[in-house]
C-alpha cells in the first residue's frame, strides 16, 4: 500500500503559483483595483502589511525574505515573541510601518490630538501615508483578538486567491504510476484528486484523501489552518521564554482542532496502523520541506508503521536534498533514517513517481 504525503512543492511542480511569495506579489500587483478583497486587505490588514513589508524594500523592489510557507509561519512566531515582551498594561497603540514592517507599541500620547480622538472613537486610523497604519487596544487580550481576526482575514483572502486565480487554471499532469494511494495533503488545494484520482469502485477499502490543514471551499467561513509551530508556554529554566497561553490561538495544533481538520487525520492514523488491512506500506513524501512547523504531526505518521520504507523526493538541487536530510533526521533519528529513508530526485526517470510525459 502506498501512502502519499504532499506539500506545497507538489503544486509548484505542476506550475501552480501557490507559494506565499507568489501570493503576496499578486496582491501587491492588484491591490489598487476597486471592489476586490485584495484592496481592503492591503489597506487595513496588519499581517498583510507586515508580510509585504518583509517582501519589498522602500523602492518597491523584491528582497529575499523568504519564499516558502515555513517562512511566513516562522514570521508569525517571531511577532508573537516580540509582542510578548511588551504586554499591554494600559491603553496603547500598535503602529506598523510597511517600509520597515515592525510591530511597535506606543503610548496614547500621539503628536496629533485628532489622531487620539479618532483612535479612541474607531480603534483604527490610517494616516495619509499609504504604508502606515495604527490600531488602539485596551489590553493584551484586545491585541491578541485583533491580531487573530486579521490573520483569519488574511487566510480568507488567500483562499479566495486559490479559488479564483489558481484552481481555475488548466494543469498538465505527469505520468503517475501509483494506483489509488492514500493521500495526506498539507496543501489547501485538491490538485492530486483532480489530476490523479482513479476509479476505486472495485476496491473493498477506499483510499483516503486527508487535508490536514483544510481544503479550499466557497463557504463564507474560512476553515483553513494557517499559523505557527507549537511553542512552550512555560519554560521552568528560563521564564523570559514564557509565552502567555492566550497566544495559543496562533498554533497550527490548536487550529486543527478549532476548524476540525484533525478528525479525518485521526481516522487516517487508525486505519494506517491496522497491519492486516494496510500491507507492506510505502510512504512517499513530495513537495514538503519537513520543516519545524509540522514536525509533530509528521513524526506521528512516520513512526506509526516502523515497517514502512520512506521515499523523500527533492525537486531542486543538492542543497534542498541536504536540508531534507537534516529535517527528517530531526523528526526521526539517524538510525531510523539510515534504515528506512531514501532520497530521490523528483524527475529521476527511473525512480520518481512523477514522470514527465
Amino acid at each position: 500500500m502506498d501512502i502519499l504525503i504532499i506539500g506545497n512543492g507538489f503544486d509548484l511542480a505542476h506550475g501552480l503559483e501557490t507559494s506565499y511569495k507568489q501570493f503576496l506579489e499578486f496582491v501587491n500587483k492588484v491591490h489598487a483595483e476597486d471592489g476586490t478583497c485584495y484592496k481592503e486587505c492591503y489597506e487595513r490588514n496588519l499581517w498583510m502589511k507586515h508580510f509585504l513589508g518583509r517582501l519589498y524594500n522602500r523602492n518597491d523592489n523584491i528582497i529575499n525574505k523568504g519564499n516558502k510557507w515555513i517562512d511566513l509561519e516562522t514570521e508569525i512566531y517571531n511577532v508573537i515573541v516580540n509582542l510578548k515582551y511588551h504586554p499591554i498594561t494600559k491603553p496603547q497603540v500598535l503602529s506598523l510601518c510597511m517600509v520597515d514592517s515592525e510591530f511597535n507599541l506606543t503610548d496614547m500620547r500621539l503628536r496629533d490630538p485628532a489622531w487620539n480622538e479618532k483612535l479612541l472613537k474607531e480603534g483604527y486610523i490610517e494616516p495619509t501615508h499609504p504604508h502606515y497604519i495604527m490600531y488602539y487596544f485596551k489590553d493584551n487580550q484586545d491585541l491578541i483578538d485583533l491580531l487573530y481576526l486579521h490573520l483569519r482575514e488574511f487566510t480568507k483572502v488567500f483562499e479566495t486567491y486559490l479559488l479564483e486565480e489558481i484552481l481555475t487554471k488548466e494543469i498538465e499532469p505527469f505520468d503517475f504510476p501509483l494506483k489509488n494511494p492514500y493521500v495526506l495533503s498539507f496543501n489547501y488545494t485538491d490538485t492530486f484528486e483532480r489530476l490523479y484520482k482513479q476509479d476505486d469502485s472495485h476496491l473493498a477499502t477506499k483510499p483516503k484523501y486527508v487535508y490536514v490543514h483544510g481544503k479550499v471551499c466557497t463557504d463564507e467561513d474560512c476553515k483553513l489552518v494557517l499559523g505557527t509551530h507549537s511553542f512552550v508556554n512555560i519554560d521552568p529554566d528560563n521564564h523570559q521564554l514564557n509565552i502567555p497561553v492566550e497566544y495559543n490561538v496562533f498554533k497550527k495544533h490548536n487550529q486543527r482542532h478549532k476548524y476540525n481538520t484533525i478528525e479525518p487525520y485521526q481516522d487516517f492514523i487508525r486505519e494506517l496502523s491496522d497491519t492486516q488491512q494496510i500491507i507492506d506500506p510505502k510512504i512517499h513524501i513530495i513537495g514538503h520541506s519537513l520543516a519545524k512547523t509540522d514536525h509533530k504531526i509528521l513524526r506521528h505518521i512516520l513512526k506509526i508503521r516502523q515497517d514502512a520504507i520512506i521515499n523523500v523526493y527533492f525537486y531542486d538541487n543538492k542543497d534542498e536534498e541536504e536540508r531534507l536530510i537534516n529535517n527528517i533526521t530531526e523528526i526521526l533519528d539517524e538510525e531510523d533514517v539510515m534504515s528506512r529513508v531514501r532520497f530521490i530526485h523528483l524527475h529521476n526517470d527511473e525512480r520518481s513517481i512523477l514522470k514527465r510525459k
